[in-house]
């Protein structure tokens, strides 16, 4: 009679356990966008794309003005929040916020605008723009209070 010879019990091979998934959180989508340059003195700024509860730490910061206090109010949608300045930003200036998030349209977790001068209209009662006053888009006042367009080598 045959005896079937003894085995070792072979280890059954073990998968490796697959590298964790990293998904990184979409961005918000802010307004005014990224490189902005025709916000107004008191806008606001808004943050889609995560309930209040999660937008983190926002540092806004004017480049004339410096810090600005403010406070966070949640779209009823729940879906997002604009922060509304205590104070307005500078005709001029260019504004900085720092936020936890990663921002569409921005390489870091943080974007900046820039606020608009006002140029008063012609016949107004208000002093016409200067020869130095550079508008949005590359436009700069004119002697009389005109607009001229600044050629843009990047079109």
């Amino acid at each position: 009679m045959l005896v079937p010879a003894l085995r070792r019990p072979q280890a059954s091979p073990v998968a490796a356990a697959p590298a964790p998934v990293v998904v990184s959180p979409a961005p918000v989508v802010v307004s005014p966008a990224p490189g902005s340059v025709s916000a107004g003195p008191r806008t606001q700024i808004s943050f889609l794309g995560r309930p209040l509860a999660q937008l983190g730490t926002i540092e806004v910061t004017g480049s004339l003005s410096g810090p600005h206090a403010g406070r966070l109010l949640g779209y009823s949608t729940g879906d997002g929040a604009s922060f509304l300045p205590d104070a307005p930003f500078l005709p001029g200036e260019t504004v900085t916020v720092k936020t936890t998030l990663p921002v569409a349209g921005s390489s870091a977790n943080g974007f900046s605008f820039h606020v608009a001068k006002v140029v008063p209209l012609v016949g107004s009662p208000h002093p016409p723009p200067q020869e130095t006053d550079v508008l949005p888009g590359g436009a700069r006042a004119g002697s009389r209070g005109s607009v001229e367009q600044l050629p843009r080598g990047d079109l």
